[in-house]
């Protein structure tokens, strides 16, 4: 962490947000892809002919991929990528997405990811990331 020694709270708070959704998306995949197994209750979905989807189970696995791209993110940010604003404007976009489509749970999403736009668009933020390293 010796990199985020002279890191704007801007560029702290952001990564701690990418942290938490990051770890969400973990939690949920894990439950997702096992969810057979770890919630009895649980039917799987069907298919029309009556054969058992693996929807459950590709959700899962796409949480944690997400999880994954989060981290990676993260990864970018402390290293000071050149990218690294188009990086998290795209996954916060993602973000606002799907959070759209969760409403009005979603909302939480869009506000979380509205933050880390904010944050990482301050003035502090910019020039830390394009200062030399």
């Amino acid at each position: 962490m010796m990199k985020l020694h002279n890191a704007p709270a801007s560029i702290i708070a952001a990564i701690l947000l990418i942290a938490a959704g990051a770890s969400f998306n973990f939690v949920i995949g894990l439950i997702l892809a096992l969810a057979p197994e770890i919630l009895p209750g649980v039917d799987a979905p069907t298919v029309a002919g009556g054969a058992p989807s693996q929807l459950i189970l590709i959700s899962g696995v796409a949480c944690i991929a997400f999880g994954f791209v989060c981290v990676w993110v993260i990864r970018e940010i402390i290293n000071r990528s050149p990218l690294i604003l188009v990086m998290v404007y795209t996954l916060s976009g993602l973000n606002i997405l799907f959070g759209i489509f969760r409403l009005p749970l979603g909302l939480i999403t869009i506000s979380i990811n509205l933050m880390i736009i904010f944050f990482v668009q301050s003035k502090s933020a910019k020039q830390w990331l394009n200062s030399p390293r």
